[in-house]
């Protein structure tokens, strides 16, 4: 915010251009507490399935990872040794 304020002052951008500027710092700034909100809502979330599931909601949520991190390795397109050694290599 300062360094806004100082590059305002040093006419490094003109007036009609600062309401952009304030909005987009803004725009970072509510992202940032969406985040923590998400995450402390995440956080909770886990921390009842632990606390009231004990060790069968633990052994479920690794499970479950597990299933997840599966199904994702299985969409993925299978790449060949070849194919790979292409992407490595530079183009001349």
């Amino acid at each position: 915010m300062v360094a806004m304020g100082s590059s305002l002052a040093d006419r490094a951008w003109g007036r009609d251009s600062a309401v952009y500027r304030v909005a987009g710092v803004l725009n970072v700034v509510g992202g940032w507490f969406l985040t923590a909100i998400v995450a402390c809502i995440g956080a909770f979330i886990v921390a009842g399935i632990l606390y009231y599931g004990s060790v069968i909601g633990l052994i479920v949520m690794i499970f479950r990872s597990r299933l997840l991190v599966d199904t994702q390795r299985n969409s993925l397109p299978k790449q060949t040794t070849s194919s790979v050694a292409r992407a490595t290599l530079p183009s001349r």
